[in-house]
């Protein structure tokens, strides 16, 4: 077993390179979570201190995205709350549920996320809004419920920011990070009272996360919405195999 000083420098690294490939297309916690299991934390713990880490990704990237005016503040309020909900419920189902089907459900749900992304593809800039985006709200709680339990439903949110609210998905980006940062508050308030959160390695990570956030967003807004579509349908792909082989 490594030393603790050797696992927190690894946390460092590991939260910075998650966070710079995860901050403009998501699905950071797909990567995160199996990497903190494999450093010795038991899956809620490490579910728990991944939450609480992100933060720092998703505060340094927002600021970012700010600046751009890529954020779209009245449309995130509205979805933190929905999407805190779910947090609420998931938080406290973290250890009565069997992640490993819902981690297969919900690959089959991104490959069908993959499959309207492509036959949907009209470029990258922003489409118009749909009539029926209301119905599409209570998916926003859904995605905070499953979010809190095994992490990759940024794939769900960005999807229904760029196809029913008309947003490009550097816009989606941004904007998601007011929604993030709503459901990972809540959830590190929960986890933290029922002592599911290491920080011992929680703050190393912190502090990768930060620096990969704001560097990340950064590279993203300089390389566009194109780069950010691209990027974000092979994370899809990946994502959803990483989780229906899990």
């Amino acid at each position: 077993m490594a030393p603790l000083i050797i696992k927190q420098i690894i946390c460092v690294f590991l939260g910075a390179g998650v966070a710079f490939l995860s901050t403009n297309i998501g699905g950071g916690a797909l990567l995160m979570i199996p990497a903190v299991i494999l450093l010795g934390l038991p899956p809620q713990e490490a579910v728990a201190t991944m939450r609480f880490s992100g933060m720092g990704g998703m505060a340094s990237s927002v600021f970012r995205f700010h600046r751009a005016g890529k954020v779209q503040y009245r449309l995130g309020f509205l979805i933190s709350a929905l999407a805190v909900i779910g947090t609420i419920v998931g938080a406290l189902l973290l250890t009565r549920i069997d992640a490993a089907l819902l981690c297969r459900l919900i690959a089959v749900g991104n490959l069908a996320v993959l499959a309207l992304i492509l036959w949907r593809r009209s470029g990258v800039e922003s489409q118009s809004v749909s009539p029926l985006r209301w119905l599409s709200l209570p998916f926003f709680s859904l995605a905070g419920l499953v979010g809190t339990l095994v992490g990759g439903t940024s794939i769900y949110v960005t999807f229904l920011l760029v196809s029913c609210f008309g947003c490009t998905y550097s816009e989606a980006a941004g904007t998601r990070k007011i929604v993030g940062l709503a459901s990972a508050a809540v959830a590190l308030v929960l986890f933290s009272r029922a002592g599911l959160v290491n920080f011992s390695l929680g703050l190393p990570l912190l502090l990768g996360t930060t620096l990969g956030g704001h560097f990340g967003a950064i590279y993203g807004l300089r390389r566009g919405d194109r780069w950010l579509g691209r990027a974000f349908t092979l994370m899809v792909l990946l994502a959803s195999l990483r989780l229906f082989f899990r």
